[in-house]
């Protein structure tokens, strides 16, 4: 096993035990431009989540603006 592939295994365990929450998580339309794309759907958004390993989140709507 290389250095790198070390890093990466050990990485991915270290990911694994951390828990993350976002606070300020957002869904639909964006009122004001946005460098992403903010999702539309629940659907959506817990890809996105799931992707960065966020396990929880407090989620308002674009339109709440």
């Amino acid at each position: 096993m290389s250095k790198v592939e070390h890093f990466i295994e050990e990485y991915n365990g270290a990911k694994k035990a951390v828990s993350f929450f976002d606070s300020n998580c957002w869904v639909g339309n964006p009122i004001l431009p946005s460098l992403r794309k903010i999702p539309e759907r629940a659907e959506e958004l817990l890809e996105v989540m799931d992707g960065c390993g966020i396990e929880n989140a407090v989620v308002s709507s674009s339109l709440a603006l």
